[in-house]
């Protein structure tokens, strides 16, 4: 495991006991454990609607037996997925997240398992009719990135899609971030929390020395990527989608040439 992987764990074990549910989904006035959880995966289920909704509009058809969720985290839109899927796994590279959507799980047709983050070889070529990683690349470096979304393909079947979310670009704000992360984890901590949470006034979670770098990719490499698998790819400015990815993710969308629809 490398130190960026291993210091990547550490953090989301500390947000899993600290505030899993924000950590996950940060909306206002939700900091400090103050998300309903039934209100926490509504917000699953919506996303998911909308996806789906969206994907049937521009004519994009799958089968429905299995679908995964990776990075998970508690379970929000992998216990969405189980209206829609026969079977549906969640993956995520936290023991408590894990846990977590474990114990929040009512649904017979979903299984959760830890990954190490950096692969899915405990699952077969071609299993999945649908795959999405919703916020949840960025907080992996880019060589990481890319071999996962090659890991997806791998497991993705010959009628099947993928959707992840990526960072492809940052704002002037975000780079400066960065630059002082790598610096001073946690002045960038600081900084961030006192951005986001003015109006509460409380920075808590940040003391916790927990990193706030985020990574980004090329679309032109996952372009070439997905060509040298045999993909077709589209992507999409996430605002443009309404699909409560904060900026500046981008949705990228993948079918094999085969059977696909884009």
């Amino acid at each position: 495991m490398t130190s960026d992987l291993r210091k990547q764990n550490e953090n989301w074990e500390k947000l899993a006991t600290i505030d899993p549910y924000w950590s996950i989904l940060v909306e206002d006035d939700t900091i400090n454990n103050k998300w309903s959880v039934d209100k926490f995966y509504d917000t699953g289920k919506v996303q998911i609607s909308k996806i789906l909704s969206f994907l049937s509009d521009i004519g994009i058809k799958f089968q429905t037996e299995n679908a995964l969720d990776y990075g998970c985290g508690a379970g929000r839109l992998t216990e969405a997925l189980s209206s829609y899927f026969k079977e549906v796994y969640g993956v995520d590279f936290s023991n408590r997240m894990v846990d977590l959507a474990i114990q929040h799980n009512p649904y017979s047709n979903i299984k959760y398992l830890r990954t190490n983050g950096y692969d899915l070889k405990m699952f077969p070529n071609g299993k999945f009719d649908f795959i999405i990683s919703l916020i949840t690349l960025q907080h992996s470096p880019p060589k990481i990135q890319y071999g996962l979304i090659e890991e997806m393909m791998r497991v993705c079947s010959p009628k099947g899609i993928i959707i992840f979310s990526a960072v492809t670009h940052f704002s002037f704000a975000h780079t400066v971030r960065n630059i002082i992360a790598k610096i001073s984890p946690d002045l960038a901590n600081y900084l961030l929390a006192l951005r986001q949470n003015l109006r509460n006034k409380n920075l808590g979670h940040y003391k916790e020395g927990i990193s706030s770098q985020i990574f980004r990719i090329s679309s032109r490499k996952v372009t070439r990527i997905a060509e040298k698998n045999k993909f077709n790819l589209r992507y999409y400015v996430s605002d443009s989608l309404n699909w409560k990815c904060d900026d500046p993710l981008e949705i990228f969308i993948l079918q094999p040439y085969s059977k696909a629809a884009l």
